[in-house]
């Protein structure tokens, strides 16, 4: 009796795995970076539970935790290089734009505005290539390049998905 049980047990939670991993990868193939959207969304366990907007709001916070760290480099980096204090301080203003303002109004209109959300994270990737372009033809860290790449990349992941059920393709 315990072993059916046992095994009742293991098939249930093995299709609930499924279904949760099913459901990024449908996600995701609706991206322009699946791998990276899929990676990232099944590194945080919020998103074994998540519906379609459960994930689109997994990803804004990706975006924000990668934007904070883009913010506290360029905090290091500036306390150690003042040969770049002006494109350092145009990074500053970019990636305190992305989490003051467009972090902020795409949650704020994940679920009534959905455009709006859109668009924040539109801009955030935006401001990422802006801080990226700022620093061309300088010496700076790689893993900052790598950081910039990372926002960009993931905004606009986050838009896809924001598009995708704005459209109801999700």
């Amino acid at each position: 009796m315990k072993t059916c049980l046992f095994f009742i047990l293991a098939i249930v939670l093995v299709q609930c795995k499924c279904s949760s991993a099913d459901l990024i990868s449908t996600t995701c193939d609706q991206t322009p970076n699946d791998n990276l959207c899929i990676s990232t969304l099944k590194r945080d366990p919020r998103s074994r539970k998540a519906d379609v907007a459960g994930l689109g709001l997994i990803m804004i916070d990706a975006v924000k935790i990668k934007a904070t760290s883009a913010l506290d480099q360029i905090t290091k980096i500036q306390k150690s290089n003042s040969l770049l204090k002006n494109s350092l301080m145009e990074c500053s203003e970019n990636y305190n734009l992305i989490l003051k303002s467009d972090i902020p109004k795409s949650i704020r209109s994940f679920r009534e505005n959905p455009k709006l959300a859109e668009n924040g994270m539109a801009a955030s990737a935006v401001e990422a290539q802006g801080c990226e372009n700022s620093l061309r033809g300088s010496k700076i860290s790689p893993d900052f390049t790598q950081l910039n790449q990372s926002v960009y990349e993931l905004s606009n992941i986050a838009r896809a998905i924001i598009r995708a059920i704005r459209d109801r393709r999700l």
